[in-house]
């Protein structure tokens, strides 16, 4: 054929045969090994799941405080608008000074401020009764000026929450200044670590709202935010700083499991602000304390008889007047039911509560009795 070579192998239409492939090695694959990742792209990788951590500790710490401070600032929605609106200050406080600054290097001050934020987060917790102490000299005072109430559930807000999260806000800014330094394309770097940290935080409110206050209590939720803290740093350091703070943050988010804290003032100070005439808290004795997925519970012993509070509110008692309109809750149904009807009752109760008119029903022999509560932790 024109143009082919001489001796040149020819396809049917004269045209040229492409060379044979080379013969592989026997056990060898014909399919292309995939390279490694650059140390850049490992790098990113990590400053990404750092950034994740760090949204989850500050997100986490909101939910905590939120649930810790609802039983004994009492109204829910003022005191998560509290919680809420001290968690944002204290992000564009914490980012504004305690930001990246000229000439300093971002791995010395990401672990200086992830040793900070985790400090802080978990110490406060310990700080709640001597800031309900002084909210309570106040308190009454300004009760029923709705104003002053809600100044003095920020102020109580400020005092424990701000401190942890202004400190870990500055972690973000010091992830996106590394972060740039090592991609060299800082928006796009920036992008990522944003992208991560919003994705972290969602998930790390949700993980303790439904999982860990009710397995360690706000406490020991406080506690895991803070190890996240650590294992952020750890994530963001290289060499023996990122073996330290690694072994650190993991020994820290075991202790709430292994060895839990003893948390007296979540308890002890519940119903502080309840009625200062007739209720005091340290005149009663704890006998038993949960924090669920929906509501914290405590049963108290007053003078031999047994209170049952619900999220900071007084709910019923084994006393003569709660004995008596909680049971004709159960007899009333029950006695109009068997007047009209010629077959055992099949009930549905709401809620446990204290147990005195679930108790008052079963003393008809329904034929079938089920009581629903939204958490297990609540009866």
């Amino acid at each position: 054929t024109a143009g082919a070579e001489a001796g040149a192998p020819t396809g049917g239409a004269g045209s040229p045969r492409p060379p044979a492939p080379p013969e592989l090695p026997p056990g060898s694959s014909s399919r292309p090994r995939s390279l490694p990742l650059s140390p850049a792209t490992q790098e990113g990788a990590a400053l990404a799941f750092a950034a994740a951590l760090a949204g989850a500790a500050g997100v986490g710490a909101q939910v905590a405080w939120g649930r810790r401070l609802t039983p004994i600032l009492g109204a829910t929605f003022p005191v998560f608008a509290c919680v809420l609106a001290v968690h944002l200050i204290a992000i564009a406080l914490g980012s504004a000074l305690l930001g990246p600054r000229a000439g300093r290097r971002p791995r010395r001050a990401l672990g200086l401020l992830a040793v900070s934020a985790a400090v802080a987060t978990a110490g406060t917790a310990f700080g709640l009764g001597p800031v309900v102490e002084a909210v309570r000299t106040r308190w009454w005072d300004a009760y029923g000026d709705p104003l002053a109430m809600l100044g003095l559930r920020a102020a109580a807000a400020a005092v424990l929450v701000l401190p942890g999260v202004l400190l870990g806000a500055a972690l973000l800014p010091w992830l996106v200044r590394a972060a740039a330094a090592e991609d060299g394309r800082g928006a796009r770097a920036t992008g990522r670590l944003l992208a991560a940290n919003t994705v972290g935080g969602a998930a790390g409110g949700l993980l303790v709202a439904l999982g860990a206050i009710s397995a360690v209590g706000t406490a020991g939720a406080l506690g895991l935010c803070a190890a996240a803290l650590l294992l952020a740093a750890a994530c963001a350091l290289p060499g023996r700083a990122r073996v330290g703070f690694g072994a650190a943050g993991s020994v820290l988010a075991l202790v709430p499991f292994i060895a839990p804290v003893p948390d007296p003032a979540a308890t002890s100070v519940v119903g502080a602000l309840y009625s200062p005439t007739e209720y005091r808290p340290d005149d009663v004795v704890t006998l038993l304390a949960r924090d669920g997925r929906t509501a914290s519970v405590l049963v108290r012993d007053r003078d031999g008889r047994l209170e049952y509070w619900v999220e900071g509110s007084f709910e019923s008692s084994t006393g003569p007047t709660d004995r008596l309109h909680l049971g004709l809750l159960g007899h009333l149904p029950m006695v109009l039911f068997s007047a009209r009807a010629d077959r055992p009752a099949r009930v549905a109760l709401v809620g446990l509560g204290g147990g005195l008119t679930a108790a008052a029903v079963a003393g008809y022999a329904p034929a079938r009795l089920d009581v629903y509560e939204l958490d297990r932790k609540s009866t």
